[in-house]
């Protein structure tokens, strides 16, 4: 199976996320949902899973399988993975061949620790940020990267799409 890694970072290497003192450009939230649609799933950590159906996360979950990554029980609307590669294995058995992992930082390092990323889209978002996650890597991890393309979001977002070397 594929798997396609999504993510917003500020312009110095914060993962981003809309928590009331930042938030996520409209076409960056489109962009999103388009994934998740051409996909037909996304794998999520459970504080994402909840800030997105809190806020209705701009329809990207509707009609999609949802694999939330946590240790909690079941989770209504959603399948739950303890594990990443349980993740993959949930939407392979639902007959998918790529799985949108859409986040949060604590999945999305989950996901490149274990080398089970294929390809990685980055979106620069304007601002500076002072602290908070980063798209972590496990101590002395290096993945080779190759450019596929860079596109503009809006007015002021960077598009980067990379292939990864899995080991």
């Amino acid at each position: 199976m594929r798997s396609v890694l999504y993510a917003s970072l500020t312009v110095n290497g914060y993962v981003s996320h809309a928590d009331g003192e930042s938030s996520i450009a409209p076409e960056v939230l489109a962009d999103f949902a388009r994934h998740v649609q051409r996909a037909g799933n996304v794998i999520i950590g459970r504080r994402t899973f909840d800030l997105m159906t809190a806020t209705g996360g701009g329809g990207a979950l509707t009609g999609a399988d949802v694999v939330v990554l946590s240790t909690t029980g079941d989770i209504p609307g959603a399948h739950v993975a303890n594990r990443p590669e349980e993740a993959l294995n949930i939407l392979d058995a639902r007959g998918h061949t790529t799985a949108l992992i859409g986040g949060g930082a604590v999945t999305d390092a989950s996901f490149l620790h274990a080398g089970l990323v294929d390809e990685l889209y980055l979106n620069l978002l304007p601002f500076l940020s002072s602290d908070g996650p980063r798209l972590a890597l496990a101590d002395g991890q290096l993945t080779e990267t190759s450019l596929i393309g860079i596109t503009t979001l809006g007015t002021a977002t960077a598009q980067l799409h990379y292939e990864l070397d899995r080991p």
